[in-house]
């Protein structure tokens, strides 16, 4: 199961954040804009342990994609953030 959520009122595009192929312990979120964004930092959570990505910039009208590694069963959160920033821009769930 993968469930998308806004966590607030500001996350309007330019920015989306999507999840792509899931192989295994692999998945790949692809990060779109319409416009120039960054650095921004991809963040993952499974059981309370967090792990840090490492720092990109998406051009404009352009897209990155990134592989994380998942685990196989449980719930795993991934969010898109400015470095700085609590308040993520973007969450995904992915349930397994």
């Amino acid at each position: 199961t993968i469930s998308v959520r806004s966590v607030a009122p500001t996350e309007t595009p330019p920015v989306q954040m999507s999840i792509g192929d899931v192989t295994g312990a692999q998945v790949k979120i692809l990060v779109t804009s319409s416009r120039a964004v960054g650095p921004l930092e991809m963040r993952t959570t499974t059981d309370g342990n967090d792990l840090s990505y490492p720092l990109f910039s998406v051009p404009a009208g352009g897209s990155v994609t990134t592989t994380l590694a998942v685990p196989v069963k449980g719930r795993y959160v991934i969010t898109l953030n400015y470095p700085d920033q609590a308040q993520p821009l973007r969450t995904l769930t992915l349930d397994r």
